[in-house]
């Protein structure tokens, strides 16, 4: 089929720009990261989309066994600084990539642009950020002269709610989890913030009842979101004004990002419509170059038109449950799930070591929150354990050994309203999978 047929943005266009780079990841003696992977099989002089898609996918994991300098393509002096996955795949498995400056700038340009801020230039922008995102105020200035950057603190929000009202922030980006803290932190206080009239959104999944509840309780300001991940070198993801309702809808920056879907399971590209992992190809020089990256996203493209010109439409869906998804500034990891489940057998409960966690969307006072049900399969003559008073036991036994932050546990959670409840369920097997082996399934 023609790449018109499948879900991806790839145009006879972006031939040249993917061959620039393939011939720079592959020319370069100093990094044999590529060179080592491809073995010869890959060279430059792609001809069509087809012979693209014989490219071989790359993993998160191949990047984390490799130095950054083994994946550097240009000279180290041309660096302005390193970007820092979050490392909720896997505890500990936070990827350093190395970024330069002239790639960077181009997105801050176009996030703090005139169209980005709906009309409302904002002055003073709080940054409630990760440490890790440390180089975001000296790109912000550069691409923004004029603007005032504030910082926050995201382990301190009642601090941070206090600044933005001395500093009069009229900006803010964080991310949807913080958000939420900070909303609280102002309630807690009583603290109006009249002047804030910019949200920027990005690092974390923004469901559609979270952003009805963010525009409820600010309701003069312009929200917008970013799409991305730190490896990408950022966003990659940008809205027009007829997608700015949706949290989860976008357009795709083509000069920059060849995006496809392929199937999680196959490798095999999608057609549009079909929900699939977003893989991203660089277009541009860069320091470290990705060809055929698996995002470990989960996205659906639609070819459609837009009132702005565009025709394709990205839709997320949220992180592939695999090994976490992530919701509120919650993450729900498969590795902790299984660390909890290994305390049912000593205490004489009989399981299956598989499950499945479903995360469903509530709303209360118009706070959305998680409610969770973990579907577990008892061992066969698993005997009375899960009768009457044993489940309830079961279910109070995982709450409090399941560990959702390195102090907090589900019970904690729930104790403290962060989640509205957890049920364990028993079933007698799982229900079909869509995507194989996808644990940790949100409903929203």
């Amino acid at each position: 089929m023609p790449e018109t047929d499948y879900a991806t943005n790839f145009s006879p266009e972006m031939l040249e720009p993917v061959n620039s780079v393939l011939e720079q990841v592959l020319s370069c003696e100093a990094a044999p990261f590529y060179r080592e992977k491809y073995a010869g099989a890959v060279k430059a002089g792609v001809r069509d989309y087809a012979a693209f898609t014989e490219i071989p996918l790359l993993e998160k994991a191949e990047l984390l066994r490799r130095n950054w300098r083994e994946r550097l393509y240009i000279p180290e002096e041309e660096i302005s600084h390193f970007s820092i996955s979050s490392g909720t795949a896997a505890a500990g498995s936070h990827l350093v990539t190395p970024q330069a400056s002239y790639e960077t700038e181009n997105l801050f340009r176009y996030y703090l642009s005139d169209q980005a801020f709906g009309g409302k230039p904002v002055k003073r922008i709080m940054l409630l950020l990760s440490p890790m995102t440390s180089f975001a105020p000296r790109m912000i200035k550069a691409s923004r002269p004029g603007l005032i950057m504030i910082s926050g603190d995201v382990r301190n929000m009642k601090t941070s709610a206090l600044i933005a009202r001395e500093t009069e922030a009229d900006g803010l980006a964080t991310f949807s989890g913080a958000l939420h803290k900070f909303l609280d932190a102002c309630d807690s206080l009583g603290i109006t913030l009249p002047n804030l009239r910019w949200i920027s959104l990005g690092a974390e999944y923004t469901s559609q009842l979270q952003y009805d509840y963010f525009r409820a309780k600010l309701p003069s300001a312009v929200f917008r979101f970013r799409g991305g991940a730190a490896e990408i070198g950022g966003n990659r993801y940008y809205k027009c004004p007829s997608l700015s309702d949706r949290p989860d809808t976008f357009h795709l920056m083509h000069h920059t990002h060849l995006a496809e879907l392929l199937d999680p399971v196959s490798g095999r590209p999608c057609v549009p419509g079909q929900e699939g992992e977003i893989t991203h190809t660089d277009l541009a020089r860069k320091a470290s170059p990705l060809i055929r990256y698996r995002t470990g996203d989960l996205g659906v493209i639609e070819k459609r038109a837009c009132p702005c010109g565009e025709n394709i439409i990205l839709y997320l869906k949220g992180r592939m449950g695999f090994d976490n998804f992530r919701y509120g500034g919650i993450v729900f990891s498969v590795e902790m799930i299984s660390s909890a489940l290994g305390k049912a057998a000593p205490a004489g409960f009989a399981l299956k070591p598989d499950f499945r966690l479903h995360i469903y969307e509530v709303s209360e006072g118009g706070r959305p929150r998680p409610r969770l049900e973990l579907h577990l399969i008892p061992e066969l003559n698993a005997g009375p354990s899960f009768d009457g008073a044993g489940a309830a036991r079961l279910s109070k036994l995982i709450a409090e050994n399941l560990y959702l932050s390195p102090s907090s546990s589900v019970a904690d959670m729930e104790r403290e309203g962060g989640i509205r409840s957890f049920e364990v369920r028993l079933v007698d097997a799982f229900e079909a999978d869509t995507i194989k082996a996808r644990k940790i399934i949100p409903h929203f």
